[in-house]
């Protein structure tokens, strides 16, 4: 397994776009998100094209190319001056698959990147259990996202 940030300079990233687009829409449909799964497809699609900078992006693939992870992230609030932090939009890695150094890889370059902005607060919400994401990569839980549904 490799790790590749995804970059509008390297063909090898516009080769493989096509499967990064159907897994952010997959991540959206199976997670059941709050956002439609096209409107990941369409912000990434057109921020890799113009090869905007705000666009942190990376997978892991096999020896045969084959997409088994994915981490986006991006520097938050979007469109003001001042960023006050990144945050991990979605991350996701294939059931049965072990990938448990490459994610590693793929979060220190997320810590860099975010570094390089000068950003140094990494936020995400998990559709996993919390306490993983605690222990594994020292997030704090922070706030309580909570829903009320209502005819």
């Amino acid at each position: 397994m490799r790790v590749i940030k995804l970059t509008r300079n390297d063909p090898e990233c516009w080769s493989i776009m096509p499967q990064v687009l159907e897994r952010l829409a997959k991540f959206c449909t199976e997670l059941d998100t709050e956002t439609e799964p096209w409107e990941p497809v369409e912000l990434v699609r057109t921020w890799f094209a113009m090869g905007e900078p705000k666009l942190a992006l990376w997978v892991v693939v096999d020896k045969e190319g084959v997409l088994h992870g994915h981490l986006w992230a991006t520097p938050e609030p979007l469109g003001v001056d001042k960023v006050k932090y990144v945050l991990i939009r979605q991350a996701s890695i294939d059931k049965h698959v072990n990938i448990r150094d490459t994610s590693k890889e793929v979060f220190d370059s997320l810590k860099e990147w975010s570094r390089s902005i000068d950003v140094h607060r990494i936020v995400m919400l998990t559709h996993r259990k919390w306490t993983l994401m605690q222990r594994r990569w020292g997030f704090i839980p922070r706030k309580v996202l909570m829903d009320l549904h209502f005819d």
